[in-house]
């Protein structure tokens, strides 16, 4: 500390409390979406990824919250809305690490596309039209695109991007880029963010 000067304790002590804030704010997120037992059991499908992709898992929390509050939402339940998750999340690693992007845009841009926003397939490398996933619905399905609903829709869109991966070669580029200096660094930074909670934790208390 005396080391420091007045300045560069307030900025250390003003980024604690805002991550340690964030990540609390993450951590309530997933105990909301994931609740009870479902909350185990997501936990150790993201443990699954990190051990495949050497990913904090810190990154991979923020991606399974948006996934699983929009499947739930859509009306994808139980163990289906579960396993969709974790492969919508190991979808967005490899996109992050195919496209030199980060997981939260990779997310963002799955998460776009899942809600029929075509446009944003471009940035993750999936080029479809609702004429093309018109046929699939009635090859699926045997109903329009239109009849579907939000979680059939979203079913077969998350599908589409696992295709596309796989003819792409995108799959499974998180984990042959696990030793990456991006990859590295961002788990670092992940790991340092989830540090200052030690110190934010008591500050954000008497702030």
């Amino acid at each position: 500390a005396v080391a420091f000067s007045v300045t560069a304790i307030a900025g250390f002590a003003k980024s604690a409390i805002e991550t340690t804030a964030r990540l609390q704010a993450m951590d309530a997120q997933y105990a909301q979406v994931f609740k009870d037992q479902s909350g185990v059991e997501m936990m150790d499908r993201l443990k699954s990824i990190s051990g495949d992709a050497n990913i904090q898992i810190d990154r991979l929390v923020g991606s399974a919250n948006t996934f699983g509050a929009q499947l739930k939402g859509a009306g994808v339940d139980g163990a289906k809305a579960m396993e969709m998750t974790e492969t919508a999340t190991r979808l967005a690693a490899d996109s992050a690490a195919f496209y030199d992007t980060s997981m939260e845009e990779a997310t963002g841009s799955i998460s776009s596309f899942l809600k029929g926003n075509f446009a944003a397939g471009d940035a993750i490398g999936v080029f479809t039209n609702a004429t093309q996933m018109g046929d699939a619905a009635t090859a699926r399905f045997g109903q329009s695109w239109q009849d579907l609903s939000e979680a059939q829709k979203q079913t077969l869109l998350l599908e589409k991007v696992e295709e596309t991966y796989k003819l792409s070669g995108a799959m499974g580029q998180a984990a042959r880029e696990s030793q990456s200096w991006e990859n590295i660094t961002g788990n670092l930074k992940a790991t340092w963010n989830r540090f200052l909670t030690v110190v934010g934790g008591p500050l954000l208390q008497a702030v």
